[in-house]
């Protein structure tokens, strides 16, 4: 088998795992969005909206409801709402991560090898993966979906900033954004 064959053969296979992972992250995203109209959990979610519409009714009140209520206070409290800004946050936390995931791996290939690489594939690639975690228990925004997306986007601000060749403002500021969240 010479080069060109092999390369005939990979992007096959690319383009069979291009289908693939497209209609996986099409089940899973069409899956969670029809879960999120579906029944309550009797776990944490009753409890969360509640806080959600009367944040200081607890003796101790977190900040996390505090800063939740001021952000989507203006919202009705509805589980399917909460529900679809968990999906909305994961689809943006997968988005920035990959945006600095995509320039770490530029960084590190040449423009011949990453032409390997499909930039759509690798993106839902992504966004499969962090939706495959709420496909079987959809959860509303609580404060574990919350932290798991704020670490999804500071690694994406720091593989960022390892992408850079030197130090400069944007690169300044994507550190900054990685501390404050």
């Amino acid at each position: 088998m010479d080069f060109k064959e092999g390369i005939i053969k990979k992007s096959n296979f690319l383009k069979c795992f291009e289908v693939f992972i497209t209609f996986s992250c099409l089940i899973f995203l069409f899956g969670v969005v029809y879960a999120a109209f579906r029944r309550v959990m009797m776990c944490d979610e009753p409890y969360t909206l509640l806080l959600y519409d009367h944040p200081y009714q607890q003796l101790y009140p977190s900040s996390f409801y505090i800063i939740v209520h001021k952000i989507f206070g203006w919202l009705p409290t509805r589980i399917y709402i909460y529900r679809l800004l968990a999906v909305f946050f994961n689809i943006l936390a997968s988005t920035l991560f990959f945006i600095g995931f995509w320039a770490w791996l530029k960084s590190f290939f040449t423009d011949f090898e990453i032409k390997q690489w499909n930039k759509q594939t690798t993106f839902l690639f992504i966004v499969t993966g962090n939706l495959a975690t709420s496909f079987i228990f959809t959860q509303g925004l609580d404060y574990n979906i919350l932290n798991n997306k704020l670490l999804l986007i500071s690694s994406g601000c720091i593989l960022g900033f390892c992408a850079k060749k030197n130090s400069s403002i944007s690169s300044g500021y994507l550190l900054f954004i990685c501390g404050f969240l």
